[in-house]
């Protein structure tokens, strides 16, 4: 059975992976950026993390040891200059006053969540809508939840 978990979050190291090297910045470097950031307890700092537990983080994560940096994902996209939107694939979409906020990214790696508790399970004709949904391109996705928003404004 595929462990879509597991996949997404080898997908987002990769690209942290990919960020960091980028950057020319070494393991421990961008431990001790999260350690100034205070991600860890407040005595440990990019000067003494070399000393602390934390020194073998980003092996642990290579080596799928740990997933911890997706509880990191905001500071670790500010360190690495890139979004979380870029670092896991995931577009958020802001409604601010009825208008899309975010841009538009062309990602084929793009999530739409559902959140289909039993209070909130779908009718077959929303599944339907939601299977449409995921057909289009992310641009299309933008024009279709537009369209949407503007008929709730009219109802």
């Amino acid at each position: 059975m595929l462990d879509l978990q597991k996949l997404f979050a080898e997908q987002v190291f990769a690209k942290i992976t990919a960020a960091k090297e980028q950057k020319g910045m070494t393991d421990i470097a961008l431990i001790g950026a999260l350690a100034d950031k205070g991600v860890f307890s407040a005595d440990i700092t990019s000067e003494n993390v070399k000393d602390s537990k934390h020194r073998n983080l980003y092996n642990d994560w290579r080596n799928g040891k740990s997933k911890s940096y997706l509880k990191m994902i905001e500071e670790l996209a500010e360190i690495l200059d890139t979004t979380v939107e870029a670092l896991t694939g995931i577009i958020v979409i802001q409604n601010a006053g009825n208008v899309l906020t975010n841009s538009i990214n062309e990602s084929a790696n793009a999530v739409l969540f559902i959140n289909d508790s039993a209070e909130n399970s779908l009718s077959k004709q929303e599944l339907e809508l939601v299977a449409t949904y995921r057909k289009l391109s992310i641009r299309k996705q933008a024009e279709m939840i537009q369209y949407l928003m503007s008929l709730n404004e009219e109802a």
